[in-house]
């Protein structure tokens, strides 16, 4: 009884921290080639304060991002450089980052926040 017990505890967690953590999402958006580089961190600052990111620094092809939203925190580094634009995960504070067999997980919500800032990126890049 009492493995049975144990069983079906490990099951239910496990079923719930595959459903709120997640892989780790690195973003990516493709540009024109020749589009100018004051023209792309335009585009990405923007999305980036509407989405209540702070930007933290900003300097050749390279922006650091921070997030603070209801006692989560979330750290990103943005580069762009021949025609794509990445969005990396640097850091994180409650969001449950962690490595499991060489895999980075982390909760969700940051997955969907960098999906996010991803199609603002592209709306606003049609907009330059």
């Amino acid at each position: 009884m009492r493995t049975v017990l144990l069983l079906t505890v490990f099951a239910v967690s496990t079923a719930a921290f595959a459903g709120k953590y997640q892989p780790v999402y690195t973003g990516e958006v493709s540009y024109p080639m020749g589009t100018a580089s004051s023209a792309v961190e335009k585009a990405v600052k923007k999305a980036l304060i509407q989405r209540g990111w702070r930007v933290r620094e900003a300097k050749d092809g390279t922006i650091l991002a921070r997030l603070n939203l209801r006692g989560h925190q979330a750290d990103i580094k943005v580069s762009w450089e021949g025609g794509t634009i990445q969005l990396v995960h640097e850091s994180s504070n409650n969001l449950g980052y962690r490595v499991k067999k060489g895999e980075k997980f982390i909760h969700r919500n940051y997955n969907n926040w960098i999906m996010n800032l991803e199609r603002d990126i592209q709306v606003f890049l049609q907009d330059v």
